[in-house]
């Protein structure tokens, strides 16, 4: 069984493969809104706020450099790794391949245990996330060609 992946940063489908007969099944769906919230309406009024003694003491705002969108497409990264994970430990894969774009499959791969990387077919660095059912199984048999 192949383990189709297709993800944006708020969405993630995964489909179950059957290479022989060519179909795609929907075998779960993850969402993540708040990667849709824009920057403003993702930060706190309460930021917390943290004491240092370096140099002449004062306090700065955790994570000021961050920009909450990245935090939040970073946490739904981690999510689709433990779900990878855990197909994994379930034996619920042979392999997977990975259609996102290639900044979401460099946060997805960050976020993967070394055992699930064992498994993955080179990814499809693409936003397929809208495309039918029909359509990706065009994408995924072109790419299946030489496996």
């Amino acid at each position: 069984m192949i383990w189709v992946v297709v993800s944006n940063t708020n969405r993630c489908l995964i489909f179950h493969y059957d290479k022989k007969m060519h179909h795609l099944t929907l075998a779960k769906e993850m969402l993540h809104p708040p990667s849709k919230l824009k920057g403003v309406d993702l930060i706190s009024d309460a930021q917390g706020r943290y004491k240092t003694n370096v140099g002449s003491g004062g306090s700065f705002s955790a994570h000021a450099h961050e920009n909450p969108r990245e935090v939040e497409f970073e946490q739904f990264a981690r999510e689709v790794g433990k779900e990878l994970d855990e197909g994994r430990r379930n034996n619920a894969y042979d392999n997977i391949i990975l259609i996102t774009s290639p900044h979401m499959s460099g946060l997805i791969h960050k976020h993967l245990n070394p055992h699930v990387k064992a498994f993955m077919l080179p990814d499809i660095h693409k936003d397929y996330s809208h495309l039918t059912g029909n359509e990706l199984i065009t994408v995924v048999k072109e790419e299946l060609r030489g496996f």
